[in-house]
């Protein structure tokens, strides 16, 4: 099996970018079209106790976004 981004020809910098950008919109949906979310595994550092899983992953991004302002709010 191919990671993600392989199927369509990305270099991992695009791979990368993407999954970013797919964070920085808020879009976790998105951002799961560039991981393998069978083997993800995260140490979301002050949020998990050790390496998680993707859904759990998912659950501790949307903790640190709980803690950010809304863009173009001051």
């Amino acid at each position: 099996m191919n990671a993600p981004g392989e199927r369509s020809g990305n270099t991992a910098a695009q791979i990368y970018e993407g999954f970013i950008s797919a964070l920085n919109h808020q879009d976790l949906d998105q951002a799961a079209q560039f991981v393998d979310v069978e083997r993800y595994r995260e140490n979301c550092v002050g949020f998990t106790r050790g390496f998680v899983d993707w859904e759990h992953a998912k659950e501790s991004v949307r903790q640190v976004w709980k803690g950010l302002p809304i863009s173009g709010s001051t």
